[in-house]
């Protein structure tokens, strides 16, 4: 049983390896600065005298791409990024901490040149995923705190550009504009929302195969 098990495997691994051999995937991995400004959100930050949300933030992205020919490309990411907010008076300060998880499905246009440099154009649209709780409470820390989750779509559009520095290795830069829904943060009023909508520049590296 374990010898058909092991030799089943062995011609999984050697058929992978050959639909892989003849297709044109890229893995990237990517990560950089996002500017969520949170306008024309109504929410309950406002009305603090002391709010603030990490309106400059980090992101990381990881992404399998399909290249069908040399212009059109299929485009999966995930990405997570983490946002801190505080709100509150003299009488003391709420903090929370965000958990943004994003799974998104897109399209990349190609623009060749002749030299190791290429531009693409593309866009998606995908799921978003919120955790969010509250850290600490007048400078108290929570050690257990109680997650609140909400889910929401995202759209996305994209320029960038490649560097190919051999046939398997490519350095890329992009900018990003992503919208997404208003999301909530808690489940005890309607005033609670926080949006990540914004830009990003990133930057990071693929790996072809």
């Amino acid at each position: 049983m374990k010898k058909a098990v092991l030799a089943s495997l062995i011609f999984l691994i050697i058929i992978s390896s050959r639909l892989i051999a003849q297709t044109n995937f890229a893995f990237s991995f990517k990560g950089g600065i996002n500017y969520t400004p949170m306008r024309g959100v109504e929410h309950d930050l406002i009305s603090w005298e002391k709010s603030q949300i990490d309106r400059f933030n980090f992101s990381a992205i990881a992404g399998v791409k399909y290249s069908f020919n040399d212009k059109h490309s299929a485009v999966v990411d995930f990405e997570y990024q983490p946002v801190r907010l505080s709100y509150g008076s003299s009488g003391g300060e709420i903090h929370y901490r965000l958990k943004f998880y994003a799974l998104t499905v897109g399209y990349d246009y190609k623009f060749s040149t002749n030299s190791k440099f290429d531009f693409y154009l593309g866009a998606g649209g995908g799921y978003i995923l919120l955790n969010s709780a509250v850290s600490s409470f007048s400078d108290i820390p929570f050690s257990n705190p109680d997650w609140f989750k909400d889910e929401g779509l995202l759209l996305n559009t994209r320029f960038g550009t490649e560097y190919f520095l051999n046939e398997l290795l490519s350095f890329s830069a992009e900018i990003r504009y992503r919208y997404v829904e208003t999301l909530k943060r808690n489940k005890y009023n309607n005033f609670n929302e926080v949006n990540i909508s914004g830009v990003s520049l990133l930057v990071g590296f693929n790996i072809n195969i």
